[in-house]
Order: C-alpha cells, then sequence, then structure tokens
C-alpha cells in the first residue's frame, strides 16, 4: 500500500509526511491510523535495509513520537530489546511479510486523548543482532491522525512513478480521511473533481507522451495532497549494438559513453543518472537489440573531470545498478567506511533513487604499473599465504596491507591469496556474499590502493591470488533483481544467469546455471576484468564443485548424504565446464593460476589437475589428529600429488585455512594428554607449539604447493568459531576474531615463527623439496618418515607424532654421514636401517650433504648478507595508532635503543628494547605522539636500521 501522505491540521497549519521507503516497508491498516483504532501492522523484510529477510521469527521494537510530526524522539516504549515477549512477536506470514494487529491505547499504556504524531519502528530478530531498519539504517516512521485532521493518499498506482505506452488505461484510485472536495490535476490543469467524498476513482490521461505530474489534492489546499509521475514511453528502437561494443560501459571518448543492459524479455528500459538530474527522458530511453537481448544508449556531453552515478530504470518499477561497473554506491553501507580506507569517496545520490547504484567516468587516472615482468613462481614452488584483510590488520585497507609485504615476504610465502574483495553484502563480511562480482568492495579501499599493492607484491616476487565466488551471487546483485520472483522469494523462472533453486548441496545466495550462454559471456568478463585491470594472478575458485547443471538435490534443504554423494561422483558436464573457463582464463593471461575448491572423485580431480588446473588438498583433520597426538587418525598420504595418481604437482595441501579449525586451538583444547603425569601433555601451550613444528616438518617437506592460513605461523590459538564476547558458538562462525601481531614479542612463538621461516626458505631454495623420487611412509602410524631423492641431495624427514618415546627405522638412502637440519648435528650411518629413537614430538630432517644454517637459508630467501650496514628496518602496522612491531633483516638478540625524529628531524622519543630473534615492539601510549610522519632509527651494536612510520 502507498502511503506518502500530505495533511493539514484544522486548527494549525502543519505539513506532514512519510518518506515512501518507509511506507513500502511497513503498512498499516486503516489507511489513516489514530491511537483508537485496531491496526493491522504488516512488515515486509525485503524491503529497507533487508536485514531480516528469509528471518523465520521476526520481533516488533515500537514506540511514540509526541513532539511533532517530523520528530524522531521515542516516548512509551512499548517492547523490550532483545526479550522474546509474546507482545513483540510477528506472525509469519510467508514470503518474508510478517504482521502483528494491536490497539495503540492499549499496546503504548496511553489513554484516549494521548497526542502523538508518529508511530516509530524498528524490526528485530531475537537476540537483537539483527535489525531491520530503512535503507540507510535509520528508525521506521508512520504517522498518526488526530480525529478532525485531513489527508489524501493516492491507492492506486501504488508507485511513485508510473510507466505506460500511449493511450494505455491507466486506473486510479484516491482516498481522503474525511469528506470534502477532491481534486485531480495533470501538469497543473484540472482533470477531475468529486464533491463531498473520500474517494475518488478515474482513469489517466495517456494520450499525449512525456512526463506529467499528477497531483490528488483535498479541496484548495496544496498542503493536503499526494503526488505520482505519470510518463508515457516512446516508442522503441530496434538498432543493432555498434561493432565492438560489449555489455556495461563502453567508453567512446572523453565526452561519449555507450552503456548496455543485457535484459532479455524486458519491456522498457531508461537510464537515468546526474547526466540527466535522475529523470526519466526521451533521449535517456535506451534503444533495444533486433535479437531482443539487449538495450543501449550512447551518451554524449558528458564531462571528463566528473565521475556521474547512474541506474537502469527497468520496466517502470525497478532501478538496478550496472553489473558490469567497477565502483558501486552502498547507501546502506557506504556511510560506515572509514575515510582514510577510501578518501574522497562518491556520496550516494540520497533523495535521487534507492539502492545501489553505478558510478561512470568517461577519463580515469591511469595507475603506472612498475612492475611489468612479474615472472609467476612455478605451481610446484607455491608457498600461499590466506588471509581476510578484516581479520589480519587492525587498519583494515589495501595500503596497510602494501606496507606489511615486507614480513610476509621475510617469512618466505611467495603469494598471497586474498579471501573475496569484490564487492559484497554489507562491510564485516568473509565476502562470499557477493553483489557485484566487477567491483572492489570500498571497504578495504579504492582501487589505485589496490593496484598499487599487487604491484608492490609483484616488485618483492609474490603473486596475487583472488579468492571468487562465481558460483553463486546474492540478492544485491543486479543478475538476481533483473529476473526475480517476489511471490516465492527467488530468481525467476526465465533468468539468464541464475537457477531457480540450488542444483548442488552447500549452495549459499543464488546458484549460477554455468552452462547458460549469458553466464558463460559474464564470468568471462569477470575474470578478464581482474587478469588484465588489476594484474592479478589468479583465481580461487570458491565451491567449484557447483559448477554443473547436473541436478543432485532431492530435498528441500539439499543436505542428505546420498545429496552431497552424488555431488561429488564424476561429472563431465562440470569437467567441460571447467576446462572451457581455465582455456578462458589462459586466453587472457597465459600461467595464471585457476585453484579449484572441488573435493569431487579423485577421477575427476586428476583429469582436472594433469589439465593444468590447481585442486584444494584438504588435510586439516589428518594433520590436526597428529599434532594433538593422535597419530592412529593422522594419515598424511592424501597431501602428496603422486598418491592420488596424478601427473603433475598440481595439489594446493593445507593444514588450515579458513574454512578450518586452528591447529594450536585444538592441541590446547583436545590435545592428548594421557602422559600429564609424566610430565608430557599436548594442552601445555609449549609443547603444542612444538606439536605444530612437528606437523609443519610434515607439510613443507612433502612434495608440490602449499599454503597456510593467516597467523597459522604464530600458532593462532582463537577457535574459528569464537564470538565476540570469547566464547565458542558455531553461529559466530564469520565473526572477527583477534589479530595477534603481539605473538611476535613471545619467544615461543616467535621460535614456531622461525621454524616456518626455515622450513619455507628450505622449500624454495632446495630441489630436493620438488623431487618426483619420494618414498612416503605418513599413514595412521606414530613414527612418520618422508625419503626425497634428488640428484643436488638425498633428504629424509623423521618425526614422533606419538606421545611416548618411538623407535623409527630411517630408511637412509647410503651410508656415512646425515647431516641434521635444524640443530646442526650429524651422524655417521654405517647401517641405514638401525633404529632411531625419537621422543614424544621429535622431529628430525637429515641429508646427506651439509645444510647451510637456518639462518643462512632465511636470509638468502630474504635477499641479505650478515653486513654491518645501514639497513632498512620493516614496520608492522604502518600506519599504526599506539605502538608497532619492528623487524630486522638479521635474526639479532639483546638490547637496543630505538629513536623517533618527527617531519621537522625533532627527536621525539627514545626507547630501550629487547630484540628477540630481530624483532621488537614499540609503543607510544604514555607520549601520545601526534599523527603524522615519523622517522625511525635503531641501533644494535654495530649496525643501525631505519625506517618511515605513520602514526594516525
Amino acid at each position: 500500500m502507498k502511503l506518502k501522505f500530505r495533511f493539514f491540521l484544522l486548527w494549525t497549519l502543519a505539513v506532514f509526511s512519510v518518506n515512501l521507503s518507509d511506507a513500502q516497508i511497513v503498512s498499516i491498516t486503516p489507511r489513516f491510523p489514530k491511537i483508537t483504532d485496531s491496526l493491522t501492522i504488516i512488515y515486509d523484510a525485503t524491503k529497507g535495509n533487508a536485514a531480516l529477510k528469509d528471518c523465520t521469527q521476526i520481533y516488533i521494537h515500537t514506540g511514540l513520537v509526541t513532539s511533532s510530526a517530523t520528530g524522531t524522539g521515542w516516548t512509551n516504549t512499548a517492547t523490550s530489546w532483545g526479550v522474546d515477549q509474546p507482545k513483540a512477536r510477528l506472525t509469519n506470514l510467508g514470503n518474508n511479510q510478517h504482521q502483528i494487529k494491536y490497539i495503540p491505547t492499549h499496546y503504548y499504556n496511553v489513554n484516549a486523548s494521548f497526542v502523538a504524531y508518529r508511530f516509530s519502528f524498528v524490526f528485530r530478530n531475537r537476540t537483537g543482532t539483527i535489525t531491520g531498519k530503512t535503507e540507510q539504517n535509520q528508525d521506521i516512521f508512520m504517522p498518526i491522525y488526530q480525529s478532525g485532521q485531513q489527508a489524501v493518499a493516492i491507492l492506486n498506482p501504488t508507485s511513485d512513478i508510473v510507466l505506460c505506452n500511449l493511450n494505455d488505461n491507466i486506473p486510479f484510485s484516491g482516498a481522503s480521511s474525511a469528506m470534502g472536495n477532491l481534486k485531480l490535476f495533470s501538469n497543473g490543469s484540472l482533470l477531475t473533481e468529486v464533491l463531498n467524498d473520500t474517494n475518488l476513482i478515474t482513469t489517466l490521461p495517456t494520450n499525449t507522451g512525456g512526463s506529467k505530474k499528477i497531483l490528488f489534492q483535498f479541496g484548495d489546499n496544496a498542503l493536503v495532497s499526494d503526488s505520482l509521475t505519470l510518463r508515457v514511453n516512446p516508442a522503441v528502437i530496434v538498432e543493432a549494438l555498434p561493432a565492438g561494443i560489449e555489455d556495461g560501459i563502453n567508453i567512446l571518448g572523453p565526452t561519449s559513453a555507450i552503456l548496455v543492459l543485457r535484459a532479455p524479455f524486458k519491456n522498457n528500459v531508461y537510464v537515468r543518472g546526474e547526466f540527466n538530474n535522475w529523470e526519466l527522458r526521451d533521449e535517456h530511453y535506451m534503444k533495444r537489440t533486433p535479437d531482443g537481448k539487449r538495450w543501449w544508449i550512447q551518451i554524449d556531453g558528458l564531462d571528463p573531470t566528473k565521475a556521474y552515478s547512474y541506474q537502469y530504470f527497468v520496466d517502470g518499477t525497478l532501478s538496478v545498478a550496472d553489473p558490469y561497473s567497477r565502483i558501486i554506491l552502498d547507501p546502506n553501507n557506504d556511510g560506515s567506511i572509514p575515510v582514510a580506507n577510501y578518501p574522497a569517496r562518491k556520496p550516494y545520490p540520497t533523495g535521487k533513487t534507492t539502492g545501489n547504484v553505478s558510478v561512470l567516468r568517461t577519463v580515469e587516472n591511469p595507475y603506472t604499473w612498475t612492475n611489468t615482468t612479474f615472472q609467476r613462481p612455478q605451481h610446484k614452488d607455491l608457498i600461499i599465504y590466506e588471509l581476510l584483510i578484516r581479520d589480519f590488520l587492525n587498519a583494515k585497507n589495501y595500503k596497510t596491507l602494501a606496507d606489511t609485504l615486507n614480513y610476509l615476504k621475510k617469512l618466505g610465502i611467495n603469494c598471497i591469496q586474498l579471501m573475496p574483495i569484490m564487492e559484497f553484502e554489507g562491510n564485516n563480511s568473509w565476502g562470499y556474499n557477493p553483489s557485484h562480482h566487477f567491483a572492489l568492495d570500498k571497504y578495504y579501499g579504492r582501487d589505485d590502493f589496490f593496484k598499487a599493492f599487487v604491484d608492490k607484491a609483484h616488485n618483492m616476487g609474490i603473486a596475487v591470488v583472488l579468492d571468487i565466488a562465481l558460483n553463486h551471487s546474492f540478492g544485491q546483485s543486479p543478475l538476481a533483481q533483473l529476473y526475480w520472483n517476489g511471490a516465492q522469494n527467488r530468481p525467476a523462472a526465465n533468468n539468464p544467469w541464475l537457477n531457480e533453486t540450488a542444483k548442488h548441496p552447500y549452495n549459499v545466495g543464488y546458484d549460477m546455471n554455468h552452462k547458460s550462454a549469458d553466464t558463460r559471456y559474464y564470468v568471462n568478463r569477470v575474470v578478464k576484468n581482474w587478469l588484465e585491470e588489476f594484474k592479478v594472478d589468479g583465481f580461487r575458485f570458491d565451491l567449484s564443485k557447483g559448477f554443473t547443471q547436473k541436478n543432485t538435490c532431492t530435498t528441500p534443504n539439499c543436505d542428505s548424504g546420498n545429496e552431497v554423494s552424488n555431488w561429488g561422483a564424476r561429472d563431465t558436464m562440470r569437467i567441460n565446464i571447467w576446462k572451457n573457463l581455465y582455456n578462458t582464463i589462459q586466453s587472457h593471461t597465459p600461467g595464471s593460476y585457476v585453484i579449484l575448491e572441488h573435493f569431487a572423485d579423485n577421477s575427476e580431480e586428476t583429469e582436472l589437475a594433469n589439465y593444468g588446473m590447481m585442486i584444494w588438498g584438504n588435510l586439516n583433520n589428518n594433520y590436526m589428529e597428529g599434532s594433538m597426538g593422535y597419530p592412529s587418525t593422522s594419515d598424511l598420504s592424501w597431501g602428496y600429488y603422486k598418491n592420488r595418481g596424478w601427473s603433475n604437482p598440481n595439489l594446493v595441501t593445507y593444514m588450515e585455512s579458513h574454512d578450518e579449525e586452528r591447529m594450536m586451538y585444538k592441541n590446547i583444547t583436545y590435545g592428548n594428554a594421557t602422559q600429564a603425569a609424566q610430565g608430557y601433555s599436548v594442552k601445555d601451550t609449549l609443547t603444542g607449539l612444538n606439536r605444530v613444528k612437528l606437523a609443519s616438518s610434515f607439510f613443507y617437506t612433502i612434495p608440490g604447493a602449499k599454503m597456510i592460513w593467516q597467523f597459522g605461523e604464530l600458532g593462532y590459538n582463537y577457535s574459528i568459531n569464537r564470538c565476540g564476547n570469547g566464547t565458542i558458538n558455531t553461529n559466530c562462525r564469520t565473526d572477527e576474531k583477534p589479530i595477534k601481531w603481539s605473538f611476535l614479542s613471545e619467544t615461543r612463538r616467535l621460535s614456531l615463527y622461525r621454524h616456518h621461516q626455515a622450513l619455507m626458505a628450505l622449500k624454495r631454495l632446495e630441489p630436493v623439496f620438488s623431487s618426483t623420487q619420494a618414498t612416503l611412509a605418513i599413514g595412521g602410524i606414530a613414527m612418520k618418515r618422508i625419503v626425497l631423492v634428488h640428484n643436488t641431495r638425498n633428504a629424509v624427514v623423521l618425526g614422533n607424532f606419538g606421545v611416548t618415546v618411538g623407535n623409527i627405522v630411517p630408511n637412509f638412502t647410503g651410508s656415512g654421514i646425515w647431516y641434521e637440519f635444524f640443530t646442526g648435528d650429524s651422524i655417521t650411518v654405517n647401517n641405514t636401517t638401525d633404529p632411531i629413537s625419537l621422543q614424544a614430538g621429535e622431529y628430525r630432517l637429515y641429508s646427506n650433504k651439509r645444510w647451510l644454517s637456518p639462518d643462512d637459508y632465511i636470509l638468502i630467501i630474504d635477499d641479505k648478507k650478515p653486513v654491518v650496514s645501514d639497513f632498512k628496518l620493516s614496520v608492522f602496522p604502518n600506519p599504526a595508532s599506539d605502538n608497532c612491531m619492528f623487524q630486522l633483516p638479521l635474526l639479532l638478540e639483546g638490547s637496543a635503543e630505538i629513536h623517533l625524529y618527527d617531519a621537522s628531524g625533532k627527536e621525539v622519543l627514545v626507547k630501550n628494547v629487547e630484540l628477540t630473534g630481530g624483532f621488537c615492539s614499540l609503543d607510544w601510549k604514555d607520549n601520545k605522539l601526534p599523527s603524522g610522519l615519523y622517522h625511525c632509527r635503531l641501533l644494535a651494536g654495530k649496525n643501525k636500521y631505519t625506517s618511515k612510520l605513520v602514526v594516525n
């Protein structure tokens, strides 16, 4: 029901209004409610911020506004927040409609003479952690009428903008709260009038083209009125696209652009935006291609110095952003983005439209790439660091991430995999709820900041891979909105891109139809955008097993064991879809990584891996069991690509990922403590950290690509299911987690960090760890062994995953002297089968040739040599608020001195610090340094180190 009212108080002149969006969110019967009426209130959970969409049980939080007809202060609040009160529960009517009935005098505990001007509403889930408000996340207000007030409302049509064709029959009806003379005007001319009535029913004029303002008025008082815009569409021009024009934005020159929207089956499309004052105009009525699939328009006279916001207005009811826009304006979330992350952000066109909005600029400031010859690491050499910017940095932006690359380079990784950064719904998210696959989510920063991060990573020899969710899209996506079945709250049957219902288990959002030519075109453009515009090195495809139209769902929830099993069975259709997409990606940027989260039948994964794709290898549970001290369930064999029958080392094995529990948390929570009386318990923090070292020694040394999850190198011990209050609950899985850079100041965690450093350096520098001759005894046994043979050296890895002492036959490949990597010790081997005794959790790494020291390998990877000089000092995070960490290129220990100088060169801070493995911390909480740029100098013996620090 349309409830945009303007009404007149007989005893005093006042104008009252209801925001149309509020009226769309909440409808009230009777249409002119008084405080003594019996009300029926219906809340549409798909409207406003839509945060409660698909919520089964919704609660109302409501009060009264007594100050004025435009006031916002609440009084007489009738419900308690976060409490399961019967009087606050709404009845679920289905299709996201929720209803409550009450009499205001009873509900708000007031008498019939009480004067209130507005109802105030906020809707919530049971606990109050999710709220339903307006698109701008504001409270919802609806008018209260007094006895004797006059008001009018247009009941039909129900939209503020009505489109029609010439000579269409458009019924009109309007109502008044009191008897009187009702008038209807078109562009100021009286169309019709009824005397002494409460209803006016007629037909609107459509015999001429153009736009008409229809005004429904009470008597001669223009303040008591309601209005809409009636527009008679011109005839659709059918014309082919000019040569070379694609879907989305096509820049013709500094003042011209062609916009193309793929929208088959639609009747008419306008483009409106800042270039036409958000008006519907004949000159921006889009043309249709002869095949009926695309709508297009050329816009001239644009200012090359300006960025224009715009939307498509489809069939007179739907305003959508351009699916191919690289910048999206979001009315609900942009306001909470820190200015430091996204300076000079273009404001949302508030009051002009609703929903997400696209941005068009004919002349961009091109980014100048400094590295155009980056060589991606080979598949076999990849060490991937998976991270979520939100939970990795306090300053959650690309600039700070770029400044943290020194830390990652020193760690030894050569590839960063970012969890999804494409425009997603909300700001606080893992990113697997994409709304616009072309646009960078503004929460982490601007396009040029991200490009600078990629460029700097390449200069450091680090590849950048994007996690991308192209199995599905979410409700704010134009792909969903353009073809939507509102009655069943799902994509319409004729949606060119999305299935009505998912074809496979574990789907989130709305399932894409990857057999559709429209979807293939869209995906092709998406991957091309990120590869060519942003120079990323490839993708990790989320839910890649879902890229099929083979329907394995037979139950509503699609989560039975048979359905999951059938989904993972070999699927020829899916194999062909992936081969075609792989070929497309290679045609854009040869050598790009294509990494699949597949978990399908091994015959299918083998074919895809041998074709060139890389496959995620989840060994989380296996490594966790071994680390916790339960070796019988710690078979690591599936972590070696040859054990799967693959020809190429295209298995990306991991012990932890964003989706898995953290190893150190499991060690200290569930670790084997059966030997605690003898002084050995995996639940002990130091023992648990050493068990992570053991697991890592049997991780990096298995040939093939590896991936670690952020802070795994420091023994991150917070559960994946940790809630903000510190409790553990699976509902908190995607909640923000503590950011623990402070772990670097703990000696025992720094020791684990250096262990990872050394193993990564060893893997990258010693060819034996890419050997194709490997003999592995790493099944469900306590005493595990890896034997690697290469013409440069042979290596033997031994480890005791039990919790008691044990013996293992090393199977050395020959007699003679064998050198241990971690200790620098050596043994003389006369009999290669003589057993070696290992304590619980002990590990050894032998070679038949002398190793360099772990520190030397680390220095080589970091391109450093141990000489006295003026070294660059690494700082992170940078910018920082009140503390930071320093990292030296040498693993020095002992006392040092830090001097801070402001931009004028004045010394503002001197502190003594302790170096632990080249790390130290600095805080200035007591000094309250002003924001700005500082120069740092650290003095350690004869060495001095310098850097810059930004304080925010």
